[in-house]
């Protein structure tokens, strides 16, 4: 109810800056760092689907995890 509700496309447009600002509007200061988070997770969930879905991706499982997630870009 705090911001409007989107039908994923793949596109970044109008409607999706002005969630994401009304998100950082409601949500305060740490707002940044949970939606991180949040795709964050979503990252490592895919990367666990593409292991069990081919085995031999579960060779990479442990360095996709270890070297993607929860590193900040600078």
């Amino acid at each position: 109810s705090d911001y409007c509700d989107l039908v994923p496309d793949g596109r970044i447009g109008s409607r999706t800056l002005a969630a994401l600002d009304a998100f950082l509007a409601v949500r305060g200061a740490s707002a940044e760092t949970v939606l991180l988070r949040a795709l964050e997770a979503l990252q490592g969930e895919r990367y666990l689907r593409l292991a069990e879905k081919r085995p031999a991706n579960e060779a990479f499982l442990y360095g996709w995890l270890a070297n993607r997630i929860g590193e900040v870009a600078g």
